[in-house]
């Protein structure tokens, strides 16, 4: 049985605790010392390593390992963990981990202990079988990972890549990954999903009035604003600067559409308090319909994104929906005749939006 690793594979594979698939063959034992020699450096409470002789029994440790579960050097060396004795009476072929490990193949199990603080963690532990020239087995590395700490560095580094920092809405990135699948989901259905491309009007003069700070607090504002306003099954969406994007599921009417539009217009336009100056803000918007309009996520927001434009450049508190013509064909017949132009809804003239949801 020739090994298929060598040791500087070894030793990258310790530098980033990341093992190979539990079919690999094991490495020799020239890995060791690189395992030793990366294990008492750099430690880390994120993973940690041991090397046990061919019967399980500790005979070196890392500091890393130590630190990350709190146990004494004393108590780990020369003695054989729980998880590879084998019962009274017992035999080792006839356990699952001792079966891998003696086909020379790696192993891989979740175990359940605790953090040097004493809380209880899951670890994720890999033994990978080392040979000797012979091809015999002479020892075996051990490589623990914090289970919990990978969770929620995965989880911090999703939410750095989807989430807007400033007001905790979904970004331009997670809009990209999901908006797919729920316009499959909508063709699906047989039903219909309105996406309504949302500009702030008036943001700049808020930026020089009242600084950046009165920019965020505004952005703030107005984001809590369109998910009290919108449903609970639709989606809020920051795409940068003072521009934003809402996708309003399963539509049943477009009396409902219109309803639930007005209610998101409106809660814009009510004046905000920014550090003792009352701040009036209004917002343009664009609405693409799909499947009418559409069924590529990207057409449907260039589509709104063009609607919206047009609303801003002819009436900036107002909103309007994708013809079924090519809007960009509209967009050139509004500079010539802007009765001809894409239907435009103008504020309400009263002052409470409708309380009503689809």
């Amino acid at each position: 049985m020739n090994p298929i690793l060598s040791p500087e594979e070894i030793k990258a594979l310790m530098a980033s605790i990341s093992v190979p698939s539990k079919e690999t063959e094991a490495p020799s034992e020239r890995a060791v010392p690189f395992a030793q020699e990366r294990g008492s450096s750099q430690p880390s409470i994120e993973s940690g390593a041991m090397i046990s002789d061919q019967d399980g029994k500790i005979v070196w440790v890392s500091e890393d390992f130590l630190m990350m579960t709190g146990k004494k050097k004393e108590t780990v060396i020369g003695h054989i963990p729980d998880f590879m004795k084998v019962p009274s009476g017992g035999h080792k072929s006839r356990m699952p981990l001792w079966q891998t490990l003696l086909k020379g193949k790696i192993f891989t199990t979740t175990l359940h202990d605790q953090k040097n603080s004493g809380t209880p963690c899951d670890f994720e532990l890999t033994i990978i079988p080392i040979l000797g020239d012979n091809g015999s087995i002479t020892s075996f590395v051990h490589v623990w990972k914090d289970m919990d700490s990978k969770i929620e560095k995965e989880k911090t580094l999703w939410k750095q890549a989807h989430i807007d920092p400033l007001t905790g809405l979904p970004n331009r990135h997670f809009l990209s990954q999901w908006m797919p699948a729920e316009i499959l989901r909508t063709q699906k259905e047989n039903s219909r999903l309105a996406v309504l491309f949302l500009d702030l009007n008036g943001f700049k003069k808020v930026n020089d009035t009242c600084g950046h700070t009165g920019g965020d607090i505004l952005l703030k504002v107005i984001s809590g604003r369109l998910l009290r306003s919108s449903r609970k099954t639709d989606l809020v969406v920051r795409l940068g600067g003072d521009e934003f994007l809402i996708l309003l599921k399963n539509i049943v009417s477009d009396t409902a559409l219109t309803s639930l539009i007005e209610r998101i217009m409106e809660s814009i336009r009510k004046p905000i308090r920014i550090e003792g100056r009352l701040v009036e803000i209004t917002g343009s918007a664009g609405v693409a319909i799909c499947p009418q309009d559409g069924v590529e996520w990207e057409d449907l927001i260039r589509k709104s994104d063009e609607a919206m434009y047009l609303s801003k450049k002819q009436e900036p508190k107002a909103w309007r929906l994708v013809s079924s013509t090519s809007i960009i064909n509209s967009i050139r017949v509004s500079k010539e005749n802007p009765s001809q132009s894409l239907p435009l809804h103008l504020p309400r003239l009263q002052e409470d939006a409708p309380k009503a949801r689809v």
